[in-house]
């Protein structure tokens, strides 16, 4: 963590939390422990994808699906960060090697995961 004298972090580190990448309970890290355990029990069902709606934080907020679904008029903090938050986790899956896709819930403004593997 980059820690200036004062004791006070640097911006690199602000974002970072904001992001969920340096601390614990973030909404990013949330985000990821219910999609595993999404994943785990649809493998252990024999499944080989799990469609993850309306039951996590950014699957029953729509400012996440309007950071994702229209980026040029959702460019305020809220929604570039709610877009940072979203890419974290795409990435996380990704680097495991699970197919993970962002889709609009049905009609409604929500999207929903689509993980495969």
């Amino acid at each position: 963590m980059g820690l200036i004298l004062d004791g006070f972090y640097d911006a690199k580190t602000a974002r970072d939390i904001a992001t969920g990448g340096a601390a614990a309970a973030t909404v990013v890290l949330t985000e990821i422990n219910a999609l595993q355990v999404a994943v785990n029990s649809a493998a252990a069902g024999s499944a080989l994808r799990t469609l993850v709606v309306n039951t996590t934080t950014m699957t029953q907020r729509s400012v996440y699906y309007d950071a994702w679904n229209d980026p040029q008029t959702y460019n305020d903090d809220a929604s570039n960060l709610a877009r940072a938050r979203m890419d974290r986790v795409v990435n996380y899956f990704t680097r495991l090697g699970y197919s993970i896709k962002r889709e609009r819930e049905g009609v409604a403004n929500r999207i929903q995961w689509n993980i495969k593997w």
